[in-house]
């Protein structure tokens, strides 16, 4: 299951989940964008994938806009990849798949090192 929640609930809930999941990857959404439609099977099978290695969140683009603003988000879908509560990967736009789940494999692994 994906976690919706907005802005005013993502800084207190990001410290809850790092405890339990150091690795969360933020999908920004937005209903109207068609690379957002081609994105979301992508997302809903990473989740499975993974095995609940990460915590998957999802945001609204059209209605968070501090958080937009904060990590500078262009356009979308978005994808903002944090560890331990630092944000260390922005992907924006449509990537493939096996890029996605390739970069989420490696930094899940280099995690356990």
């Amino acid at each position: 299951m994906m976690t919706f929640f907005n802005n005013n609930q993502f800084e207190p809930f990001s410290s809850e989940i790092t405890e339990q999941f150091p690795l969360v990857l933020v999908e920004i959404y937005a209903d109207w964008s068609g690379s957002c439609h081609i994105m979301s099977p992508v997302i809903k099978d990473l989740k499975n994938d993974l095995n609940g290695s990460l915590k998957i969140c999802r945001v609204n683009f059209d209605t968070d806009k501090t958080l937009i603003n904060k990590y500078h988000i262009t356009k979308t879908p978005a994808y903002l990849i944090f560890n331990q509560g630092k944000m260390i990967e922005k992907i924006e736009g449509i990537i493939p798949r096996k890029t996605l789940v390739n970069k989420i494999k490696i930094l899940i692994r280099n995690g356990k090192n």
